[in-house]
């Protein structure tokens, strides 16, 4: 939506990233939703040291997950910020 918008300007450079921000996108909120089932299937299962591993694999998981699913929203933030320095920088000089 921000090139739709014009906040920032698609180009050549950003078709790779965008490209991998879908599958990253659309794996991360698998990968965030079947941690979340593993931890608590984990939870109801195990007890003791190997219930604690177990939760820990699972919210690393999760973390990866979430990783996947930033991944657009900070390129988008990147690239706009970017771009407002560059604008800021060429209207003042």
């Amino acid at each position: 939506m921000a090139p739709y918008f014009n906040l920032i300007s698609p180009g050549d450079r950003l078709s790779p990233w965008l490209f991998t921000s879908v599958p990253l996108g659309i794996g991360g909120a698998v990968l965030i939703g079947a941690s979340s089932y593993f931890i608590s299937d984990t939870s109801s299962r195990l007890q003791g040291t190997q219930k604690t591993l177990m939760v820990w694999l699972g919210q690393a998981g999760g973390g990866l997950g979430l990783v996947g699913v930033m991944f657009p929203l900070l390129m988008i933030a990147l690239e706009f910020i970017l771009q407002t320095v560059k604008h800021l920088l060429e209207s003042s000089g």
